[in-house]
């Protein structure tokens, strides 16, 4: 052993009785404490889960009274697919992207006209992403308009549908019945829900 190390010896050793006499802890209490504390500091380093705001269960009460069969796991499933597109988009390259945690969807907002239903989310995700030998974690929160367009064109005209029962043509989107027979209808089986927005921040 070098008179360097023998140094750093007897240094460890001093501080470790001055330590003891101190706290009044055992050399083994003192090192579980340095861990404790070690962990600590690592996990301070690691970026906490953005937050995201909404009432989402006013406005899902309110959503599934206007369409009757929306699933919000569908439209979970849908968002997650838009968001990994977009990483893929940013990153132009989604292999160095990696342990993608969802932490929290919430509605933030719903609007219905006679010409669409938007259902604006916010959602927090986290993902790793490795770029030269090096992985950062990075938590993020994503604002997604999810809509349901009744009309096409500039003209916006109404969206025709074949009601199911007599074959006739209908154009109002928000009809609950066919005027011609009666059936009833579900306007949200007739249309289909997308993304029309998504951005970051």
């Amino acid at each position: 052993m070098d008179l360097k190390d023998q140094v750093i010896r007897k240094l460890r050793s001093d501080v470790m009785d001055v330590t003891v006499g101190a706290t009044g802890l055992t050399p083994s209490q003192i090192y579980n404490v340095a861990e404790v504390a070690k962990t600590f500091l690592e996990g301070a380093e690691t970026p906490t889960p953005k937050s995201v705001s909404g009432a989402t269960d006013v406005y899902l009460k309110r959503i599934m009274n206007d369409f009757k069969n929306f699933s919000a796991s569908d439209a979970e499933v849908e968002l997650k697919d838009s968001i990994s597109e977009y990483l893929s988009k940013k990153y132009e390259d989604a292999s160095g992207i990696s342990n993608v945690i969802y932490n929290k969807f919430a509605i933030a907002g719903y609007q219905k006209s006679q010409d669409y239903a938007t259902i604006r989310y916010q959602v927090s995700c986290g993902y790793d992403f490795k770029s030269d030998d090096k992985t950062t974690r990075v938590e993020t929160r994503f604002k997604i308009n999810y809509s349901l367009r009744f009309a096409q064109g500039d003209d916006k005209a109404v969206l025709s549908y074949v009601c199911p029962n007599c074959n006739a043509t209908i154009a109002v989107a928000d009809m609950d019945e066919c005027s011609y027979c009666g059936a009833k209808l579900v306007m949200d089986t007739i249309y289909s829900w997308y993304v029309a927005s998504i951005s970051e921040g």
